[in-house]
């Protein structure tokens, strides 16, 4: 679902003959930082969308650590609901790979759900700590400490996973790709291939 554009609209209103100099500058401070286009829409009364320029694009450290976080909720509880939320972090056709298991590549949330699926059976996590993040234009690298144990063998593992995020203009996850220590994290699991 596209984010919605912030609308600005400037009303005109009776003031106090002391305020209308203050009301006057405070004016101008808004217009001088309007394009010119969007200024002549609002000063005729008419709401005008700031042009895309004008909008910030979204950080893409701050939109993966969202994501990190209602991870956690989803991951500490199980709860269908919450893995819902979680997934409104992604683009609905977002790609996603990890060399886990004999390799991951899914296409769309539904894939996506079958990856977290696996990991809910047979991972149990016990610490996923993001420790380093680096952004560049739409795309973050991200370093995370993960530990757990696997559910049907009970072999615990620690180990630094890597994961690579592209970030849509809207905010959401467009790509994902998890690297890791395959070898170890796999005996630890004793899990059948995707």
């Amino acid at each position: 679902m596209p984010m919605p554009r912030s609308r600005l609209v400037i009303r005109a209103s009776a003031t106090p003959a002391g305020a209308q100099e203050q009301g006057t500058s405070k004016r101008r401070e808004v217009l001088g930082a309007l394009s010119l286009a969007s200024a002549g829409s609002v000063l005729s009364g008419v709401a005008a969308p700031l042009l895309p320029s004008a909008i910030a694009a979204p950080d893409p450290a701050a939109v993966l650590l969202d994501a990190y976080a209602k991870f956690g909720d989803f991951q500490a509880s199980g709860d269908p609901a919450k893995y819902k939320v979680f997934e409104t972090t992604f683009t609905d056709d977002i790609s996603w790979e990890s060399n886990v298991n004999g390799g991951f590549k899914g296409k769309g949330k539904a894939d996506v759900a079958r990856f977290f699926k696996f990991v809910n059976t047979y991972n149990a996590i016990s610490k996923f700590e993001p420790f380093k993040l680096v952004a560049q234009g739409n795309e973050v690298v991200s370093l995370v400490n993960l530990a757990g144990k696997g559910a049907l063998t009970g072999t615990q593992y620690s180990t630094t996973v890597v994961h690579v995020a592209t970030i849509s203009p809207d905010g959401k996850i467009a790509k994902f790709r998890e690297i890791c220590d395959s070898a170890l994290i796999n005996a630890a699991l004793g899990a059948p291939a995707f």
